[in-house]
């Protein structure tokens, strides 16, 4: 009985081998299903054929780009030379995870898969660069990358902060500005809003998007502009495209010259901008003692960006005179001083590393002029000799009502404004005095576009793209101003303040165009077959 054991195994082993094994490939020496080294299929392969492949795909992977590191203000790249691939060490290992073993009933193991052996050289220039910030966990980001390199992969890596720790960003762009008179209540809600907003690397920023304004701040556009301003001085001095930005008509009394937005709610002028870097920023504001703070935070780097201003130009007001029944011949009073408007070229100058690279133009802006208001007697001589630029303003009639001389209104323009027009028994409704208000900047506009054109009449070389977007935004405000009007006329039809039939009398007088027409028709008071006549001619 004692002899049976051994002969029982001697015969399992014969059987084994005879019958086992050459189907496990154990003479051919291949690797059985499955086997992978890295991202490498190596099954049914011989150990040379492994180690020849492995060595060529090492090859291609160290020729490739650098290994990104990527944080949500930073960027790393690690050269691939920096990685050193042990193939003797990874053969090895791969003998020793697929060899027969008793325990496997002399098995060689399927759907081994190993990593390659790859050690980091830590005196490597990118990878001593990484080990100087104290804040990022680097025995992580090394993990990381023995991980990525083990496997031949290529992806970037998310860089891992210590906890509690943060990144310590740069003020790369800074102004403090005093606040004019604006509603602080409105200004903090904005700050609050705005303050830490984050711009995301290759991506857009948008400020109205970036803010929840409640109803009772919807009107705020002054306390809009000015934040916007701030911000616009700041984008400028970095890599970032003005994607869309609204120019302020009327030099405010904040920030430089020619560098300002107009940021509206209501009308949906908004300042959008382009990230181009592949790291993000922080947005930075406080209020402190009426002054506003603004900085741009981020990662310093070796380029540097100005705001240069160039080929100042003042525009000389012109002087309105109106008539008062108060004043004697050769009386006047001044009710406003005028002020020279102004245009501007402004310019983005870049340098790297402090050396002077390039400038690049960023707009041309226009400011209009403030005119001059004088207070006359009608029964002054010397006024109606004025020369042919002075508008003359009839302030006697209506209590204030305004009325333009002939000589002095624009050839599209009719001679009497529609404020005129109206009853006077509506001269104490709010609308009115909107109306009347509303009238007056569209004159200045209008004057302002002319005194464009005729600088530019007599070259047209010199109409380059920015003075006719300049153009096209002035002739836009004036088109928006006339739909207001518009509005506010309809408001006082609804309400029954005034009657429908008003609007068949200012078609007669040739007080309105085609964007009053439009907004009549969206409120029911003319159809679309008038809109269509009146854009064929008809109407006109």
């Amino acid at each position: 009985m004692g002899n049976k054991k051994p002969v029982f195994w001697l015969v399992a082993l014969i059987l084994f081998i005879a019958f086992v094994a050459p189907q496990q490939g154990f003479a051919a020496g291949k690797m059985p299903t499955g086997t992978k080294v890295a991202n490498l299929n190596v099954e049914k392969m011989t150990e040379e054929e492994i180690e020849s492949r492995i060595n060529d795909e090492i090859v291609i992977w160290q020729a490739q780009d650098e290994i990104i590191l990527e944080g949500e203000f930073e960027k790393f790249t690690i050269s691939r030379d920096a990685f050193d691939f042990d193939v003797q060490a990874t053969m090895n290992e791969l003998k020793d995870k697929t060899k027969r073993k008793l325990s496997n009933f002399f098995k060689r193991p399927k759907n081994v898969q190993i990593p390659l052996v790859v050690k980091i050289d830590e005196s490597h220039p990118d990878v001593l660069a990484l080990k100087e910030k104290s804040y990022i966990d680097f025995s992580q980001v090394f993990e990381n990358l023995v991980d990525l390199a083990g496997m031949l992969e290529s992806y970037s890596i998310t860089i891992p902060y210590i906890e509690g720790e943060e990144v310590p960003l740069e003020t790369l762009a800074e102004v403090n500005w005093n606040v004019p008179d604006l509603s602080s209540a409105s200004l903090k809600h904005l700050v609050e809003e705005l303050n830490g907003a984050v711009i995301p690397a290759n991506e857009f920023f948008s400020f109205l998007q970036s803010i929840e304004v409640p109803e009772k701040l919807l009107n705020s556009k002054e306390e809009t502009s000015f934040l916007g301003s701030a911000l616009y001085t700041l984008f400028l001095q970095t890599n970032f495209d003005i994607v869309e930005r609204h120019p302020q008509l009327t030099l405010p009394p904040y920030g430089e010259k020619g560098v300002n937005a107009e940021v509206n709610y209501r009308e949906e002028k908004d300042l959008v901008i382009m990230n181009n870097d592949d790291v993000a920023y922080r947005i930075g504001l406080e209020l402190k003692n009426d002054t506003l703070n603004a900085r741009l935070e981020g990662i310093e780097t070796t380029n540097h960006f100005e705001i240069a201003i160039d080929h100042e130009e003042k525009i000389e007001p012109r002087t309105i005179y109106r008539y008062s029944k108060k004043l004697k011949p050769g009386e006047q009073q001044v009710v406003q001083s005028g002020e020279n408007g102004l245009k501007v070229d402004v310019y983005r100058v870049i340098y790297d590393d402090g050396v002077y690279v390039d400038e690049e133009l960023i707009s041309k802006e226009f400011y209009l002029p403030t005119p001059k208001i004088v207070l006359v007697s009608p029964d002054d001589p010397e006024v109606s000799e004025r020369e042919d630029d002075i508008e003359i303003v009839d302030d006697s009639d209506q209590g204030g009502g305004s009325h333009i001389d002939d000589r002095e209104v624009p050839a599209d323009r009719p001679g009497r404004s529609i404020s005129d027009f109206l009853p006077d028994e509506i001269d104490d409704e709010a609308e009115y005095d909107a109306i009347k208000e509303i009238e007056e900047l569209q004159r200045q506009y209008e004057a302002f576009l002319d005194k464009m054109l005729e600088a530019y009449a007599k070259s047209l070389e010199r109409m380059d793209e920015q003075n006719f977007m300049a153009i096209a935004e002035l002739r836009e405000r004036v088109e928006q101003l006339d739909r207001i009007v518009a509005g506010l006329i309809s408001n006082l039809i609804h309400s029954g303040v005034l009657d429908e039939t008003i609007i068949d009398d200012l078609i007669e007088e040739g007080l309105i165009n085609e964007n009053f027409i439009e907004v009549f028709v969206e409120n029911g008071f003319l159809d679309e077959e008038f809109l269509e006549m009146w854009k064929d001619g008809a109407g006109k």
